[in-house]
């Protein structure tokens, strides 16, 4: 009996696994370079040579600048310089930067612009001083602070700049005038005593800035004295005549004088 012979197939099969190509991406850092461009940036202080509201006053800003070579400020670079809501500048004489004249200083009701002068340039991580001479305020009193902007190395505008925000740093008082008014009894202020003889004291109230007052044109033997608020003449005159006398308050506020 004839058998068939037998046919065998063998076949075999490959798994294909998926393949991924991870791409890696690499940053260099080059030492000094920096590739950011906008800054956050610190004050130091801002000082106010009389803070008093109405009055001409010199502002002096200290600032820094951070440790990248993009932050350091060239000449001709262009600086913003803001006051808070409340603050309302109108005028200004001029300014320096570094020691060096402002030149071409452009206002607003509440900014002060100019480009950094000729030798007042600022290396990276430095320090710096801007100062504004002259500045009127038509403010309240109260305390500000101001914001500041200044485009850097890195280029011009927006993401090109020190951003140096409203801080603690950046805070400076004004202060109200002073006050001064009469206290005493109608008249006080005009007595007609004999020689060594006391007078009846005059007493004046010292309000808003003032902090004390000081008196001149009294005859010897009377004088006047501060405290708490009151300013009082008091005393006994040792020598004959009339005597207009001036009591003048104190204090960093602008003074109020009154004569009598």
């Amino acid at each position: 009996m004839y058998a068939a012979p037998k046919h065998t197939i063998q076949e075999s099969f490959k798994c294909l696994l998926p393949i991924t190509l991870t791409v890696l991406f690499f940053s260099v850092l080059v030492p000094g370079k920096s590739f950011a461009t906008d800054f956050t940036s610190t004050w130091n202080s801002v000082t106010v040579s009389n803070p008093c509201v109405g009055v001409s006053a010199n502002y002096t800003l200290s600032a820094n600048t951070v440790n990248y070579n993009s932050a350091a400020i060239p000449v001709g670079k262009t600086v913003v310089i803001t006051f808070p809501s409340g603050f309302t500048l109108s005028g200004i004489t001029g300014g320096t930067m570094n020691g060096a004249t402002i030149v071409g200083i452009t206002t607003t009701a509440t900014t002060v612009s100019f480009n950094v002068p000729t030798g007042g340039s600022v290396n990276k991580s430095s320090s710096f001083i801007i100062v504004l001479n002259g500045i009127i305020n038509k403010s309240t009193s109260g305390n500000y602070q101001l914001s500041m902007k200044i485009d850097n190395a890195s280029g011009t505008g927006s993401g090109n700049q020190n951003i140096y925000a409203i801080s603690a740093a950046s805070q400076f008082p004004i202060t109200p005038n002073a006050t001064i008014s009469l206290t005493s009894a109608g008249g006080t202020n005009a007595q007609t005593p004999c020689i060594n003889t006391a007078i009846t004291n005059i007493t004046y109230s010292i309000g808003g800035g003032g902090t004390g007052a000081t008196v001149s044109g009294l005859p010897s033997g009377v004088t006047g004295s501060f405290s708490v608020g009151v300013f009082t003449i008091s005393g006994t005159p040792t020598a004959t005549g009339t005597f207009n006398y001036t009591v003048t308050t104190t204090g960093l506020e602008q003074m109020r004088r009154l004569l009598v």
